[in-house]
């Protein structure tokens, strides 16, 4: 009897639908659990508000536990161990952060350490690569161009070019002259477009 057939009884709405209406499972009528799909993720939708209302943190260890292996409670003896983040000493995991970031080599499968989110996000920027941050550490201590910078006062300039609106270009130029940039604005195609 082909599946598309058979219906069920969902044990909590009480309403009879499909059997594809229902996730499989290993016992139950049919290898199929007692609940309809919506049921079943509208009943994990109340345990993780109700998990996530009284106790946030438990959130964090199911992530970190799934993850990683290990919990909060062990990050923050790594951080006391360490003495904050282990590339730069920092004492707080960042700005708007409240959570330590679990550094960890993603060939090897192992935790490396505990950072702050600035050095977590700049190993990620460097791809976690040792030559790239060795180039960039060379970059840092030699000198490369070591072009004198030269302000200018631009502040006259300024002001003119932020009081100087659409309007104004019209009144100066023409309605025809602004038809035409108009135009081709709307004709223009990069020289590289097929």
């Amino acid at each position: 009897m082909p599946s598309e057939n058979l219906t069920k009884f969902c044990s909590v709405c009480h309403k009879e639908k499909n059997i594809t209406e229902f996730y499989k499972a290993k016992d139950g009528t049919h290898n199929r659990r007692g609940e309809c799909r919506a049921c079943t993720r509208i009943g994990y939708k109340i345990s993780y508000d109700r998990l996530k209302k009284e106790n946030p943190n438990i959130l964090r260890d199911i992530h970190l536990l799934k993850t990683y292996g290990i919990t909060s409670k062990e990050i923050n003896t790594l951080v006391k161990e360490y003495n904050g983040c282990m590339i730069c000493g920092r004492k707080d995991p960042g700005v708007k952060e409240k959570n330590w970031h679990v550094d960890h080599d993603k060939k090897t499968k192992t935790i490396r350490g505990v950072l702050c989110m600035g050095c977590n996000t700049g190993l990620g920027a460097f791809n976690e690569s040792p030559e790239v941050l060795r180039a960039a550490i060379t970059y840092l201590t030699e000198k490369k161009l070591a072009i004198p910078m030269k302000p200018k006062k631009v502040t006259r300039r300024l002001k003119k070019i932020q009081n100087y609106d659409l309007r104004d270009i019209i009144k100066e130029k023409g309605t025809e002259w602004f038809e035409n940039e108009i135009k081709n604005i709307r004709a223009w195609k990069p020289k590289n477009a097929l």
